[in-house]
C-alpha cells in the first residue's frame, strides 16, 4: 500500500522591509529579480 502525501503552496506578498531569509529589500514597486542574493537564490 502506498502512502498518500500532500502538499501546499502559496502565494502571498510580505509587508516587511527585507525579505523573509536575508536582508535583501522588499519593494514590490521594483523591477522583478533586482534584489536578490546567494540566500534568496538557494545556493
Amino acid at each position: 500500500m502506498t502512502e498518500v502525501k500532500i502538499g501546499l503552496e502559496t502565494h502571498v506578498q510580505l509587508d516587511t522591509n527585507t525579505k523573509l531569509f536575508c536582508g535583501c529589500p522588499n519593494q514590490d514597486t521594483d523591477e522583478p529579480n533586482s534584489h536578490v542574493c546567494p540566500t534568496c537564490l538557494g545556493h
